[in-house]
């Protein structure tokens, strides 16, 4: 085969296999060894000879013909440039060249004296040397090198012959140690035929391999001396039958695979490292060059190569910054370009089709099934319950950060108070009606437009592309439904559609409104009449139940005519920022509680713990509504088909908790009279107005708690500690006395005015302002608005900040705790040369995984190690994952917890937070997307990792696992 210049197109017939590892073996001395490789040369080019086509022997006659011009030009024409070589690793810049100069390119005087003895390294010996003078590897330990050396196998290829084909699963990473290799990028369409062929003449592919010359053996297992073994074949030949010993490819076969030339490798070099980290295939075809008769390659294996980026920081940062020069993040780059960075002509309205192209280029794990035909009900359902709840009839969407100046004063007024109210149904000209969006807490108004809808984003960037993503979403499997609907022609589906949407009409005009399950069975009915498989019927009645066909109507009629328009803010700048106003409010609500001017300064011995978890979970635990009812509670949960049962869960308690709210919710109105009594008993109050920014707060008086009444899973905690303590510090008496400290330590201390038992000043063993700070999860960037805001109102008074939330898991099962000991934030998404991402340390002074292991109960798994913090659920793909799993040792991925550290962390190098401040950061692992990816793979149901939600019996007690360790850290100190 002749030298191929970069970038010259190459038709490659079609590879043999790879190799497969065997029993690696010596191999002869050097003169045998010459000696064999020129025959078995000759052997396999005879071979080859016989199966190849009159095109093909063409080819290589002109290949010949040109090689040998090249050899001759390069020997009559002087090189005046050392730059002239094609060698990709010798191209550098040679604008400082002096003609005077002979320069010579840097050399690695190693590499170039084993070059120079004329012989390919042959000793582990050598190995190591060159090891120690190779990319990546030379920052191993001198320990993890001669592992290496000692696991490395030894394989020879003649010319021409491949090391690696494209699409192949490698299992080890290759270094060149002799002579070079070249490197092809196949093309992809050309790619997908030849897979395609190999599938179907398997056997066929397997004849060729058995004419395979490829030597291997163990560094290992080399003398001392030096010396080489008796040769061994890597593997066993298989037993054909004789027809196969002369085989004609089949007709089909002919069709070659189309590759471009990349570049060359040479000795020191080394590939593979990219499918080691992202577990894929090789995208590129590596090809044994003609520099030397042989090419020699070291083979270092895969897991042990995964075990070393484990343990060897320095070595995974730098295969991690040669990979991210890649390819890797530009897809979502590309999205928030155009999201971020729109040209001036759009007139403040994004370009929706631009960013649906380049969100098709994400292949996010959430939209396993984006290029196929099926409808993925499972990512549409996810999206859906993320968007307004009339994405189905609006045209046009106002995204603003703050409500502009054409909404009237009135208007204003409304909005500002719609996020408290119910939503409407009855659209006027001068209404403002508030729009829900299931899962995400963001302010939507119908402003008394049909078909517009103003949606205030809680932060210019996370809710932003959250939005865009999810509508992407919408628009590509409404698309898929309408085409699909569009298909029913005997009737037109939109004419049964109408008649059925009609007669409802009628039916309530009438008053003989079926009920839900008449109703659900007549859409079923209908729905099983159109172009849609079982899965699909099921999966849209679980989106919209009885509103099915209304809703297939309006996707039919709507036909994804958006318009998106992002409000340049200029009117932010002359309003109060929604976050100062929040806080402003809970210190108001605090200074109250404290019997003081709302207006006034916090006082300097006021102690605040932040805790930024669900609006539940807290007031459960530290209110007494379900010690004073817990035969009713109790009863309801065993009757709960959801919680399956209760006697088999860790702590019973969690299970009644998970049965509140739907105990709430029937029609017994004295239990939640007695619950909002129960929480005015513990002094806890709810701020239901989020000043638009969605975060609902609970302000939480330590100081007024009645310990008795608590979670019995923290009083006996509490219990245990405060006795060991007194325990330690009495003489004599000291169980009376410690039974004594207990009792007072439950009591509530008294307050102004108060004439109850509670303790007083002298004998109160709590602190006098003592408040917890529960406010709900922020989202994304807006934490970092947030952590800002309520810093610059309460500053070196808060003692602690305690972040609890749900993430993706990287490993484990869902269910489990992710402790995280430092926060990664990723900034794939970002379109600015400062791209290198951050790492934010989370302290956890007081947070132990054998603490949490002991709440969460045997069946929980706790994961320590690092937490990437990722742009967008809808942002996250398979090889971004994969990269910060295997070069930066996360175990899970979330969104807000950078954003809190980031600015914990600024606070405190600016002495505005509290020196001692505590931090402490655990999350739920709710689901697992690189094993959502490999179930969907295989044709099982993947998307349920992502898209279902998670049961009680999986989500409850982490949760309250998580919660408990805080507020036993919390009350404890």
């Amino acid at each position: 085969m002749s030298e191929i210049p970069n970038g010259a197109s190459l038709e490659v017939s079609p590879a043999p296999e790879p190799p497969v590892n065997g029993k690696e073996s010596l191999v002869p001395k050097e003169s045998n060894r010459r000696e064999r490789t020129i025959s078995s040369a000759a052997t396999s080019l005879s071979n080859e000879t016989m199966v190849l086509t009159p095109r093909e022997r063409f080819a290589r006659v002109i290949e010949k013909v040109l090689h040998t011009i090249d050899e001759r030009a390069k020997r009559a024409v002087p090189k005046h440039y050392w730059h002239e070589e094609d060698s990709v690793d010798e191209l550098t810049s040679c604008m400082i060249y002096d003609g005077q100069q002979k320069l010579e390119p840097p050399h690695n005087v190693v590499l170039d004296t084993m070059i120079a003895k004329g012989i390919p390294v042959h000793s582990a010996k050598e190995l190591l040397s060159l090891l120690q003078n190779t990319e990546h590897l030379h920052l191993l330990r001198t320990e993890e090198l001669c592992e290496v050396v000692r696991l490395a196998l030894r394989r020879e290829y003649i010319k021409g012959e491949v090391i690696l084909p494209a699409g192949s699963q490698t299992m080890h990473v290759y270094v060149v140690i002799w002579g070079e290799v070249d490197v092809f990028a196949p093309d992809k369409d050309s790619l997908h035929r030849h897979h395609h062929l190999r599938r179907r003449h398997s056997l066929y592919s397997h004849h060729l391999n058995k004419r395979s010359l490829l030597t291997s053996q163990s560094f290992s297992s080399i003398p001392s001396s030096g010396g080489f073994g008796p040769f061994v074949p890597r593997r066993s030949t298989p037993n054909f039958d004789s027809r196969w010993q002369t085989p004609s490819p089949p007709p089909d076969q002919d069709e070659d695979l189309c590759m471009t030339h990349c570049g060359k490798l040479k000795p020191g070099m080394l590939f593979g490292f990219d499918a080691c980290v992202f577990e894929e295939s090789s995208a590129l075809h590596y090809v044994a060059g003609n520099e030397s008769e042989v090419t020699v390659v070291a083979l270092l294996p895969l897991p042990q190569v995964k075990e070393l980026l484990r343990g060897n920081v320095c070595l995974a940062q730098s295969v991690g910054h040669s990979i991210a020069q890649e390819d890797i993040f530009i897809p979502v780059r590309e999205f928030c370009r155009y999201v971020f960075a729109p040209t001036p002509d759009m007139n403040e309205y994004l370009p929706l089709w631009t960013i649906l192209n380049r969100y098709t280029k994400i292949n996010n794990v959430i939209h396993t099934k984006l290029f196929s035909g099926e409808i993925d009900t499972a990512a549409w359902g996810y999206a859906l319950k993320r968007l307004p709840e009339n994405v189905t009839t609006t045209f046009c969407f106002d995204l603003v950060l703050a409500l502009p100046p054409f909404v009237a004063t009135r208007m204003r007024e409304e909005a500002k108070r719609a996020d408290v109210h119910r939503t409407s149904r009855d659209f006027k000209r001068t209404e403002v009606t508030y729009i829900r969006t299931k899962e995400r807490r963001r302010c939507t108004w119908h402003l008394g437009m049909e078909g517009k809808a103003l949606v205030l984003l809680r932060d210019g960037f996370t809710d932003l592309l959250d939005f865009l993503s999810m509508l992407c979403v919408h628009i590509i499997e409404s698309n898929k439904l309408r085409s699909r609907v569009q298909g029913m022609v005997h009737p037109p589906a939109i004419d049964v559609l109408d008649d059925y949407l009609r007669n409802r009409e009628i039916e309530e005009v009438n008053g003989c409104k079926l009920s839900k399950e008449e109703e659900l069975n007549r859409v079923e009915k209908i729905l099983s009449t159109m172009p849609l498989d079982k899965n699909e019927q099921s999966g849209l009645l679980g989106i919209w139940h009885s509103d099915t066909l209304g809703k297939i109507y309006e996707v039919m009629m709507h036909r994804e005519e958006f318009n998106v328009r992002v409000d340049p803010s200029v009117s932010r700048k002359f309003q109060t920022s929604p976050f100062h106003e929040w806080a402003l409010n809970l210190r108001a609500c605090i200074m109250q509680k404290m019997g003081l001017d709302r207006n006034l300064p916090p006082p300097h011995d006021l102690c605040i713990d932040i805790v930024s978890s669900n609006t539940h979970c807290i007031k459960n635990l530290l209110s007494g509504f379900h010690r004073k009812n817990r035969h009713v509670v109790e009863e309801y949960a065993r009757n709960d088909k959801r919680l399956g049962n209760i006697d088999e869960w860790h702590t019973i308690e969690d299970a009644l908790y998970a049965s509140t709210a739907s105990l709430l919710a029937t029609e017994r109105q004295e239990l939640k009279e007695e619950y909002v009594r129960a929480l005015d008993e513990s002094g806890i109050t709810v701020l239901t107005d989020t000043a638009m920014t969605g975060l609902q707060v609970d302000v939480i008086p330590v100081h007024a708690l009645n310990f008795k009444k608590i979670d019995t899973v923290l009083q006996e905690s509490l219990k245990d500690s405060v006795l060991q303590d007194s325990m330690r510090r009495s003489v004599g008496d000291g169980i009376e006395q410690s039974s004594t400290v207990w009792r007072r330590v439950c009591l509530p201390r008294r307050g102004p005015g108060d004439r109850s038992q509670n303790c007083d000043d002298s004998a109160c063993y709590r602190l006098n302002r003592h408040f917890i700070i529960n406010m709900d999860f922020a989202f994304g960037a807006q934490a970092e608005g947030i952590c800002q805001a309520i810093f610059s109102v309460f500053g070196s008074r808060i003692r602690s900040v305690s972040v609890m939330g749900k993430a993706g898991g990287l490993t484990g099962r869902r269910g489990d705790i992710q402790l995280p000991r430092e926060l990664v934030m990723s900034k794939s998404s970002l379109i600015m040369e400062d791209a290198q991402d951050e790492l934010r340390r989370c302290r956890n002074q007081d947070f132990t995984a054998a603490r949490l292991r002991e709440l969460a109960g045997p069946s929980v798994e706790v994961h320590e190690g690092r937490v990437v913090t990722i742009a967008g659920t809808m942002l996250q793909n398979v090889r971004m994952l994969q990269f910060y799993k295997n070069i930066w040792g996360c175990v899970g991925a979330e969104m807000e917890g950078s954003y809190f550290a980031r600015v914990i962390e600024d606070m405190y190098r600016q002495g505005i937070a509290n020196p001692n401040l505590i931090t402490r950061f655990a999350y739920y692992t709710s689901d697992l997307p690189l094993a959502c990816l490999e179930s969907a793979s295989r044709g099982g149901g993947g998307d349920q990792s992502l898209s279902a939600p998670m049961s009680a019996a999986e989500g409850v007690p982490p949760l309250y696992a998580i919660a408990r360790g805080i507020l036993e850290r919390i009350l404890l100190t």
